[in-house]
């Protein structure tokens, strides 16, 4: 794989991990919003070190390939948001006057690209995968209804072993699956085949 398939793979896995935390956060903002307590639980999950430090890393990413001017300041307190957003939608902001305002940043990232970006990109990712899981744990607290719990696996998985076991034993297509693999296993027995 060549330097520019590993930046295009690393840049599209981080897009699509910052996608999910922003959509996370999104959705968490806006229980926030809706009452007090929410909005505390929010508070207690959501790590303020690990958005100031994906903002910083963001800010660094793009700052090679735009005008560090044109981007929110690391420092603000939803500089990571704003940054993501950049990379996710691969537009500048609308002030930006460089050709990245129209449109080319996830291009440039990649034709600049070198083993820096790389790690920097792996980084990121793991950042926004951190922030992505406490968003979620946020979530569960808030709305347990739209979480998964360990029942709710053991039907899915019972509700498919249940399927199986219908298609396997209760059909005709079935029974031959099992002869034809009672017949190889018998074979590679017998040292035939």
């Amino acid at each position: 794989m060549t330097d520019r398939a590993r930046a295009q793979s690393e840049l599209n896995k981080l897009r699509r991990s910052l996608a999910e935390w922003l959509k996370g956060r999104l959705l968490n903002d806006g229980l926030a919003v809706r009452s007090p307590q929410a909005a505390q639980i929010v508070r207690t999950y959501r790590s303020a070190d690990v958005e100031q430090r994906m903002a910083l890393e963001l800010h660094t990413l793009l700052s090679n390939v735009m005008d560090p001017y044109d981007l929110p300041s690391p420092d603000d307190p939803d500089a990571a948001v704003e940054l993501a957003k950049i990379v996710v939608t691969g537009k500048a902001p609308q002030h930006a006057a460089t050709p990245a305002a129209q449109g080319i940043i996830p291009i440039l990232i990649i034709a600049v690209a070198g083993v820096a970006f790389l790690s920097l990109m792996k980084t990121l990712r793991t950042y926004s995968d951190n922030a992505l899981e406490q968003e979620r744990l946020a979530t569960c607290r808030i709305q347990p209804s739209a979480c998964p719990t360990d029942w709710t696996k053991v039907a899915i998985w019972g509700g498919v072993a249940v399927a199986a076991y219908l298609f396997l034993f209760k059909t005709e297509m079935g029974a031959e699956l099992r002869g034809a693999t009672t017949r190889a296993a018998t074979r590679k027995l017998r040292g035939v085949g």
